[in-house]
């Protein structure tokens, strides 16, 4: 678990803008889901001729009528820049792609209005081709990808779509929707592991962590800018709004900044994805407060091997969170170790040895501390 010293360190704030990504993962098992497509009618079309772009992909056409694959409402501006990678999977026939902007001009999701072609492409190989989009547009909008085309085997390909500067609208937030994320297993990986993270706050000054920093690759690199935020939600998000404040996350770097709501200890989840497109399970980030300033308590505990044998003369650094001081002690011969005129508030306890592993351990001081063992491994 990393702590994040907030006085040592200096802020971070973030600049940059969210994103919402759709990225279809395995292309070698069939994602015939409706957690992965958005038409019906993908269902009795999509089992076979999926096709890998980037180790994950997901087919969209069918050989007579058009098939639609469609975003979730998502909040837009006109620096939004849509991208997406796209192919034919065999050179066998003849498809088209066209690009639907549908404004939710309504605000609500029962009626998209006003299409606008962005985007339209007809494909005379099976090369993969990488386009993006400039959106030009303010509002909440649905994107629709329509495959058509008829003859021969081959299907439309899509993978890798993003859209820059934009964000998961609460707009039909409450419909029963496909996902706008496969998270099929790769076969012969190991997906990437998210472990826990502590975050401290104090006032309404912008806090940050690495959230990468103690987490650790599977089979392939840990990609920094796909950490999700929403895990509960079909998009992938890198930002996030609570009563207690607001998140972002960029390059791997978590930026809380506390509003009104945040009065006390809470916690959120995120995921990351591996340069394959692999998966994480859920990491918790705990975000804390700083305790007010209070009368000072003695804080005493003891340091011990792994057999319990008292470790004399070894080293604990006590670091006032708030402030950054330190202070050492050093153990006597049975282990025991005291600290007086500790103030009321959180601080992190470190027992240094040489030729061992130092532990530490976060105490929130509230009282007389009498019982803290810390175990040294060798």
């Amino acid at each position: 678990m990393k702590v994040l010293n907030v006085i040592l360190l200096s802020f971070f704030v973030s600049t940059a803008a969210a994103q919402v990504v759709q990225d279809f993962q395995d292309a070698s098992v069939p994602l015939r889901t409706n957690d992965c497509y958005a038409s019906a009618s993908f269902a009795a079309t999509t089992d076979n001729a999926i096709t890998n772009i980037s180790a994950r992909s997901s087919q969209l056409s069918n050989p007579a009528n058009p098939a639609i694959y469609q975003l979730p409402f998502i909040a837009v501006s006109t620096s939004s820049v849509l991208s997406f990678d796209h192919r034919l999977s065999a050179a066998n026939g003849m498809r088209n792609l066209r690009v639907e902007l549908y404004s939710a001009a309504d605000n609500t999701a029962n009626s998209l209005n006003n299409p606008t072609e962005i985007f339209n492409f007809t494909y005379s190989n099976d090369a993969v081709q990488n386009s993006s989009v400039n959106l030009n547009v303010n509002g909440v909008f649905r994107i629709r990808f329509v495959a058509t085309g008829s003859g021969g085997n081959a299907r439309v390909v899509l993978d890798n779509i993003q859209v820059t500067n934009a964000s998961r609208s609460t707009i039909g937030s409450n419909q029963v929707l496909a996902s706008s994320q496969c998270n099929a297993v790769i076969p012969n990986s190991t997906p990437p592991t998210a472990n826990d993270d502590l975050l401290f706050a104090s006032g309404m000054a912008p806090v940050s962590v690495d959230l990468l920093t103690n987490d650790l690759a599977g089979s392939s690199p840990l990609n920094t800018n796909r950490v999700d935020l929403a895990i509960t939600t079909s998009a992938e998000e890198s930002t996030l709004t609570l009563p207690e404040g607001d998140f972002v996350v960029t390059g791997g770097v978590l930026t809380f900044t506390p509003g009104p709501g945040f009065t006390t200890s809470f916690t959120i989840t995120y995921t990351v994805k591996d340069a394959l497109g692999a998966t994480s399970n859920s990491g918790t980030v705990t975000i804390t407060t700083l305790g007010p300033s209070s009368s000072a308590v003695s804080v005493v505990g003891r340091v011990v091997f792994d057999d319990m044998r008292s470790a004399g003369m070894t080293s604990v650094e006590l670091i006032d969170i708030k402030t950054g001081e330190s202070r050492i002690a050093m153990t006597n011969p049975f282990g025991y170790f005291r600290f007086e005129d500790v103030p009321i508030r959180t601080h992190l306890l470190t027992a240094r040895r040489k030729g061992v592993e130092p532990q530490s351990l976060l105490v929130d001081v509230a009282e007389e501390i009498s019982d803290i063992v810390l175990v040294l491994t060798r």
